[in-house]
């Protein structure tokens, strides 16, 4: 499993939000995770939407 070498920073947070806020999203909660995911957690919503491009990878080496 690949990680990254720096968390997102400030800009990307806000990029990602504000690419979910143009998309009609409501957001109730951001998360940055430790691996540098960024989790949006939309208002009224028990599920967060996991941003992140490698997530299946991720998924597969963690069921092993």
């Amino acid at each position: 499993m690949s990680k990254r070498l720096t968390s997102p920073t400030k800009s990307d947070v806000s990029r990602v939000v504000s690419g979910a806020m143009a998309a009609g999203v409501q957001i109730g909660e951001v998360r940055v995770l430790r691996d540098g995911s960024i989790v949006i957690i939309p208002a009224g919503m028990a599920d967060p939407a996991i941003l992140d491009d490698e997530i299946d990878a991720k998924l597969e080496e963690f069921a092993r």
